[in-house]
């Protein structure tokens, strides 16, 4: 900012003198309100109309007293300059409100309005009772008529409010007009942004005295700022405009930070996508740098108040969207925060860590919702000694956020957090240097002697992107930061190694023993420490819980052998319990995190990926089997959920529905909206503990008869659905038959919990509810592991299923990369040998250690009650179904709701296989 933009002299043309003469009363601005805004906007008004009285006035003496001081009561780049000049000629400071209100003809409402903290609204509303009060000293002080101007951050519809208590308490003779006139001013650059704002939004009544006053406020304005930026409008729009400024500039910065996310996972730098997108004119490059969150006293407020006001007005998809803004903030904080203690060895406990900078932004003292407060409460809670330096907060301001955010006393907290004088003396002797505000002068510090001076090794942790990370390398600090992979030449190598695994797992179950709250946070550690690592160390940490958290087999013996009848039931418990491996403990803990169970079924589906690259091969078996016995229990079919997925569903479970088909891959968006639309119906098993996440999803298609193909469905529904661009309704006559042609398993590690033994039940109840003309209900399944059986049966020397020249045949056609396939007469041949093996495959073969069908979609079907109802030869002639299948494919048929359940019974109960004649006539 240069000296001219500052200079506080008025010129001619800066004031409109056919406005004001000699001979009219001086005009007299009252400011209620010594804060943030009242402050700095009534000394650029008095610096500009040197003609016009401003008085700013406050309850806090202490306040009052620091405006009349060399040292302000805020820092502001170039305040103290202006207000030194005109301080006691036409600005006043007082804390005489009374005097200061009677004399004036226009009363700025400068007040706080912080988020509510009690009642309706907690978290969400502004709380007015400072507006309020104001008003109602305005009411019953004034006895002249005054212009009232709400400048205070407050909902729509408070200047409402302000003029019912100001009409209602008025005194006899007096009328008041409001305005709204809100603040667009950013700390740090306040000044700035008052000299030469984007605009000046003025909301009044659409009256003549709303206009007459508007025209005044205007007239203030017009001393200094260009006529075309000064924009009038109701009240509502004024009071709106303000919040969804601020909002719009928030949901920018969370936007770039989920980003950067992104980047440090893929490598991708988030400054320079930030760069590439805002050279686009219509976005532009303000807002766009990733940090460690936004702070400060307006955005996350006004957020909430556009959230209550959405629900207020119970629009809740807009109160959501607007939500997730904050919710984003909070999760950016906490990333960072854990990606701390994740790369200081999992561990802060007892090291020192430097705090750079403590004020929410640079160039200002303002601390309210900083993101530094979050991450020092993070780390205090981990243990860490912090030394905290920012040159403009103080230590008294420093300790009081943090003992209110950590809940500690300041006496318990200066165990804690120490206040340096200069950022060397914070990082001496500290394993850790983290940038959490952007002043500039962090970014011309000696690095090199910050370095000699801290322990080994040195990490530096830039949560503002302001440093020069491979000069840092270089030095030989290990970087990490928002929005970048770390540089490619760390010093220290980041794999993770047991000992760093073992330490956290006991901390969880020493901190688990006092209370499993208390292990929170060093669970997250160690899930973002795992989900983190690559495939070996992922291997290495499955195999080291797997192996070191087995039953103690020396224990187990000891309580055996102790074991009486006296104390029969004691020892039991005894054994029990040295049987019980600890891990199992340790999966009960994760499971009660935020999305822990989710976890758990990726932890398992991990496990069954890379348990044949195990060390512990038998001990890692027999954890898989633990957490599957876990996951049972909360994967039961009466906590499991069905839904109909349409295409007015969420998005994301819209994309998982295409990205999971495993039987019909869905080729393009066009495929996919047919499978949702008339015609056809999409379910899925889902779960509240991974919502948005379907475990089993059923495609159905809606027909007049029971398909024996796949282009069969294909082609009537399409002649169906697809008559118009525009949504047909459903012709009920033509509908008499349901098929179920593809089912999904999504989750890999909830192999072996029979998640979809009712799904099909529950589905044709539905089906049934919807459309009671439904006649048959019916699959078209595939056959997945039928070549495969009958390539092991031809190498079988013992085979009695076919003559020796069949087998020969057959082996000889199937071992050939020949298009015998798209020869009729072949085809012809194959079709009675084929179908008669494929019926006895389907209705005989079992499986070696369940007993029940070997075939894995047919051991679904009839476990959940259906008949072997029909073979269909040259079903899918797909490569995959070809190479499946031989081509065909198997239709399952439900009939009436009795006998689903006894068919279920008698399957699951004595294994029998109930099948259709037509079934009986090809064995």
């Amino acid at each position: 900012m240069t000296s001219n933009e500052l200079n506080i002299e008025s010129t001619s043309s800066d004031i409109d003198d056919s406005n004001v003469s000699s001979n009219q009363p001086e005009f007299r601005i009252c400011c209620i309100g010594a804060g943030y805004v009242g402050g700095p906007t009534c000394a650029i008004i008095a610096s500009k109309c040197p003609h016009i009285r401003v008085t700013v006035v406050d309850v806090s003496d202490e306040r009052i007293s620091a405006w009349n001081s060399d040292a302000l009561p805020i820092f502001e780049p170039g305040l103290d300059e202006i207000v030194r000049k005109i301080r006691n000629r036409n600005l006043f400071f007082s804390t005489d409100t009374e005097k200061a209100i009677q004399e004036a003809d226009l009363i700025f409402i400068s007040v706080n309005t912080p988020t509510k903290s009690y009642g309706f609204g907690t978290g969400r509303a502004a709380d007015l009772r400072y507006v309020e009060e104001a008003a109602r000293q305005i009411a019953h002080i004034s006895t002249n008529n005054k212009i009232v101007v709400e400048k205070s951050t407050v909902p729509v519809k408070a200047c409402e409010s302000i003029k019912t208590i100001l009409k209602t308490n008025k005194q006899r003779g007096v009328s008041y007009q409001v305005l709204s006139n809100p603040e667009f001013l950013a700390e740090g650059s306040a000044i700035h942004d008052l000299l030469a704002p984007d605009r000046v939004l003025i909301g009044g009544d659409e009256t003549i005295e709303g206009s007459l006053a508007i025209k005044k406020l205007s007239w203030i304005y017009e001393h200094w700022v260009p006529k075309e930026k000064i924009l009038t409008t109701n009240t509502w729009s004024s009071e709106l405009s303000k919040l969804v400024a601020n909002a719009f500039l928030a949901q920018r910065i969370s936007s770039i930070n989920t980003i950067s996310a992104i980047c440090e996972a893929t490598g991708a730098s988030v400054s320079e996508v930030a760069k590439a997108v805002g050279l686009d004119s219509r976005i532009g490059p303000k807002f766009l740098n990733a940090s460690i969150g936004f702070g400060g006293s307006c955005f996350q407020k006004d957020v909430y108040n556009l959230i209550y006001l959405a629900e207020s007005l119970k629009l809740e998809p807009v109160a959501q969207y607007w939500l997730q803004v904050i919710k984003v903030n909070d999760w950016q904080r906490e990333r960072f925060a854990q990606m701390i203690v994740q790369n200081l060895f999992g561990s802060v406990s007892g090291k020192k860590i430097a705090i750079y900078g403590f004020a929410f932004k640079k160039d200002t003292a303002d601390t309210r919702e900083s993101s530094s407060i979050y991450v020092c409460r993070y780390l205090i809670a981990e243990g860490a000694s912090l030394h905290i330096y920012d040159p403009k907060v103080t230590s008294n301001r420093i300790h009081l956020d943090l003992s209110e955010q950590t809940g500690l006393s300041e006496r318990e907290l200066r165990h804690h957090v120490q206040i340096a004088n200069d950022p060397y003396e914070a990082s001496k002797d500290s394993h850790a240097v983290v940038i959490c505000t952007e002043w500039d002068e962090f970014s011309k510090l000696d690095y090199e002697l910050i370095y000699s001076t801290m322990q080994k090794p040195s990490f530096l942790f830039d949560g503002r992107l302001i440093l020069d990370h491979d000069h840092l390398v270089s030095i030989g600090f290990n970087v990490f930061c928002i929005g970048k992979k770390p540089p490619k030449n760390q010093f220290l190598n980041q794999k993770m190694n047991t000992k760093i695994i073992r330490t956290l797992t006991n901390e969880i179950f020493y901190l688990a023993l006092r209370s499993p709250i208390l292990a929170h946070t060093k669970i997250e550690t160690l899930l973002h420490q795992y989900n983190t690592s690559d495939k070996h160390n992922k291997i290495a940490i499955l195999d080291h819980i797997a192996k070191d958290y087995h039953p103690d087999e020396r224990e187990v013996t000891t309580q055996i052998q102790k074991m009486t009848s006296t104390n029969f039931i004691k020892d039991c418990q005894k054994i029990h319990a040295s049987t019980t491996p600890k891990y199992a403990e340790l999966f009960r803990l994760i499971g009660r995190q935020p999305d822990g169970v989710r976890s758990l079924v990726h932890l398992r589906a991990d496990l069954l990926k890379f348990l044949p690259e195990m060390e512990s091969h038998e001990y890692g078996k027999r954890m898989s089997d633990n957490l599957q016995d876990l996951l049972a229990t909360w994967f039961t079919t009466g906590l499991l959920k069905v839904e109909r997925v349409t295409w007015q569903s969420p998005c994301e479970i819209v994309q998982r529905i295409s990205d999971y088909e495993a039987v019909h891959p869905i080729r393009r968006w066009t495929d996919l909206k047919r499978r949702l639309g008339p015609y056809r119906r999409c379910f899925a098993y889902t779960h509240h503990m991974m919502p948005n996440d379907p475990l089993v999803i059923l495609h159905v298609a809606l027909m007049d008869d029971i398909s024996n193909s796949i282009q069969t469905i294909i082609n009537r529904v399409s002649k169906q659905s697809d008559k118009s661009d525009e949504i047909q309704k459903e012709d009920s006559s033509i509908i008499k038959s349901a098929i179920f042609y593809s089912i999904s398993s999504t989750q890999l590690g909830l192999k072996g919990i029979e998640l979809g033994n009712s799904l099909i039940k529950r589905c044709v109840r539905q089906l049934h509810v919807e459309h009671p003309q439904l006649e048959k209900f019916s699959s078209l399944s595939p056959i997945p592991e039928f070549r495969q059986w009958l390539t092991e049966e031809l190498n079988s020397s013992s085979t009695s299923l076919m003559s020796s020249e069949t087998r020969t045949w057959l082996q000889s056609l199937l071992t050939t990369q020949s298009t015998w396939h798209l020869d009729e007469q072949i085809l012809a041949d194959l079709r009675p040998i084929l179908m008669q093996l494929c019926a006895y495959y389907l209705s005989k073969i079992k499986h070696s250690r369940t007993g029940y069908a070997r075939d894995p979609v047919a051991n679904f079907h009839l476990r959940n009650g259906a008949v072997i109802w029909r073979l269909n030869w040259l079903a899918d002639r797909s490569e995959r179904g070809w190479k499946q299948s031989l081509s065909i494919m198997v239709n399952y048929r439900y009939y009436s709701f009795d006998e689903i359940d006894q068919n279920s019974i008698d399957y699951i109960d004595k294994k029998t296989v109930h099948i259709d004649e037509q079934i009986s006539q090809l064995l």
